[in-house]
């Protein structure tokens, strides 16, 4: 619990909260006069409690001011796109296409490409910020964009738009492909290219939808998934699985760690050696709200030796969102980055409390004791309820963090999530390993690729078929007619908050009753 009133937790909450409002008021230069007047108040009252809260207030005041100033620059380029929807007029537009290129079949006219853009800038070099531009290209010839062009398009906003979502019809023969400004040199596009290549090793010996699924599970790119496929796995709670996150960086770091222990590496050798590697990783995979928070999560993390601190995964959680805020506010408003967030923080705080609560109804919880201190190894069916109670704790974990926001953004909470993640989660893991070893091997030893392939479309196929018979129950989604209001979504976090913190109260006192738990550290006999 003393974990909990660190310093850093304050300014970040700080962050969280000078970010928010900045985006909701505006109004940059009150923002700098607040800020002025905190750093006044931390000179003349230089002691104590103070400090650290004018420290917090002027974190707050500042990151309020420089959200208010991004949020004025995203209102100016939103109220033009609104006027250009409205008036149905063509405009130009300059950008780069982005790793998420589909061509599109149709029954009649053709194909067209639908791709995202980055670094996207109106004709008169005001750059489009705060709005996701979906580009739909028409050409009768079937010349398509590729990814990393720089295009130099004439067209027209489309009339449906989805929140900040908006999508743009061009014509083939109206745009221009601007060789000189393409970005496939850059180290972000030759990430990408390279990504296409190990791509290509995860379809040996399968369909294309087959790798479909083990590609965004393992390199990103969930955009790709078809709509009703992605919609399947929403409504059944696992569509988690196929976003780059804790689950996917924690395999590879594991495997790469264990290569390095392997060598001989020592504790600190290994953490610096993660470090390229985790980053490129997240490159590879696009860098997602998700898989960024989980790579800078487990970096703080295992660099806490190197600096002669004990690893604390609260403070890492805390940390990485104060950096993402501050490389990019907007994130604040991110489904992604919100749900990443505001799972892993109630996995840490629900998970200790629940599988210590699950390990003692299922009454594996007493453990045998000998002459002295010395614990006996539970025995084998001890272990597996120990392992089914840890399952449990935390799927019912993420699950209850979820809740909130899922009825906020979505309107709808998925019931049979809760029984989907006590194996889905596990076949995800087995998926991941054989794709990192499909991808190590495929180079040189293809037949050994196309056996894991094949081994991993069976799996996914299997999960598939669970999902499918899971969604007919007549109780496995739960839709609201009215989604809750922000206020009311506050509510229910902090109330949610003070739950997990009351369980771990009551963890602590059980805890000092019964010393025995399953978490307790056992080592074997001394003549083992």
């Amino acid at each position: 619990m003393a974990q909990l009133h660190r310093p850093i937790i304050g300014w970040t909450l700080a962050i969280v909260a000078g970010t928010a409002l900045g985006f909701v008021l505006g109004e940059p230069l009150l923002w700098l006069g607040i800020a002025t007047l905190c750093c006044g108040f931390t000179w003349l009252y230089r002691k104590g409690m103070a400090v650290s809260l004018s420290i917090c207030l002027l974190a707050l005041c500042l990151t309020g001011w420089r959200t208010s100033c991004v949020r004025e620059q995203d209102v100016a380029v939103r109220i033009r796109l609104k006027e250009l929807q409205r008036e149905g007029s063509y405009f130009r537009l300059k950008a780069t296409v982005t790793n998420d290129r589909q061509i599109i079949w149709r029954k009649r006219g053709g194909p067209y490409c639908r791709f995202s853009v980055e670094n996207a800038f109106f004709d008169s070099g005001t750059e489009i910020h705060g709005v996701d531009l979906s580009i739909y290209y028409y050409d009768r010839s079937g010349q398509f964009p590729e990814t990393g062009e720089t295009w130099l398009m004439y067209g027209k906003l489309r009339k449906n738009s989805w929140g900040y979502r908006m999508g743009v019809s061009v014509q083939g023969d109206t745009a221009t492909h601007l060789i000189a400004e393409d970005r496939l040199t850059t180290p972000q596009y030759r990430f990408i290219a390279f990504r296409n290549k190990l791509a290509g090793y995860l379809a040996l010996g399968v369909s294309l939808n087959e790798a479909l699924l083990t590609q965004t599970m393992v390199l990103g790119g969930r955009s790709r998934l078809p709509y009703k496929l992605s919609h399947q796995y929403a409504d059944a709670g696992i569509i988690h699985i196929f976003a780059i996150s804790g689950l996917h960086i924690g395999i590879v770091a594991g495997l790469l760690l264990w290569i390095f222990g392997g060598i001989g590496f020592r504790l600190r050798t290994r953490a610096f050696l993660l470090l390229p590697l985790l980053c490129g990783y997240l490159l590879l995979t696009g860098v997602p709200p998700s898989a960024a928070r989980a790579c800078l999560m487990a970096l703080f993390y295992c660099f806490a030796p190197c600096f002669w601190r004990k690893p604390d995964a609260i403070c890492a959680l805390f940390v990485t969102a104060a950096i993402v805020l501050l490389i990019e506010p907007r994130w604040i408003f991110n489904v992604g980055a919100l749900l990443s967030f505001n799972v892993m923080g109630g996995i840490l705080l629900y998970f200790t409390p629940l599988s210590y609560f699950f390990s003692r109804a299922m009454k594996a919880h007493p453990q045998r004791q000998l002459d002295g201190d010395i614990l006996l190894y539970p025995s084998w069916t001890v272990r597996v309820r120990r392992t089914f109670a840890a399952i449990l704790s935390l799927t019912l974990s993420a699950w209850i963090a979820s809740v909130p926001l899922c009825l906020f953004f979505f309107g709808r909470v998925s019931l049979i999530g809760l029984l989907l993640n006590l194996f889905v989660p596990m076949l995800a893991l087995t998926v991941v390993w054989g794709a990192c070893i499909s991808l190590l091997t495929g180079a040189f030893l293809p037949w050994l690729a196309i056996f894991l392939n094949r081994l991993n479309a069976f799996t996914l196929s299997f999960v598939d078929w669970c999902t499918q018979q899971m969604l007919r129950l007549p109780w496995a989604v739960i839709e609201v007619s009215h989604r809750p209001s922000v206020f009311l979504v506050l509510i229910l976090e902090m109330g949610l908050i003070t739950l997990g913190l009351w369980l771990r109260r009551v963890e602590e006192h059980l805890r000092e009753e019964d010393p025995l738990d399953p978490c307790a550290r056992i080592v074997p006999p001394l003549d083992a």
